[in-house]
């Protein structure tokens, strides 16, 4: 004879309340999980900022100080010029002389400046097609 093919128990009330708080309980281990890769992501990036910040107070200390330091070698520069060429072509001349020798080099160091902001500008904000 041919035995009765068995069949998978019905759940009942009792397993169909197990598997809610199984699902539950996973709900709230996903839920623990979030939270702590949330905080552990913001205490990240607020060390990242103190670093960075750290960082940045060093790199605009020496930026600085070589500012000044060129400046003052640009100083330098114009007064060897004037009194270098005052002998030559007379105090006027080597003033007018200077003046338009520093002028050319700001006029020059300006276009170079706005080039990168034109080019940071279209990189970094590029305009949308209409």
């Amino acid at each position: 004879m041919a035995e009765p093919a068995e069949t998978a128990p019905e759940p009942t009330v009792a397993d169909a309340h197990d598997e809610g708080d199984s699902l539950v309980v996973e709900l709230k281990e996903l839920a623990q999980d979030a939270q702590t890769a949330v905080e552990a992501e913001v205490h990240f990036q607020s060390v990242r900022a103190g670093y960075v910040l750290g960082e940045v107070k060093g790199i605009a200390l020496w930026g600085g100080l070589a500012l000044v330091a060129a400046l003052i070698a640009l100083f330098a520069l114009a007064m060897g010029a004037l009194l270098g060429l005052t002998p030559l072509i007379g105090p006027w001349a080597a003033t007018a002389l200077v003046v338009v020798a520093l002028l050319a080099l700001a006029g020059l160091a300006w276009w170079i400046a706005s080039r990168g902001v034109g080019r940071l500008s279209r990189n970094a904000f590029p305009k949308s097609p209409s």
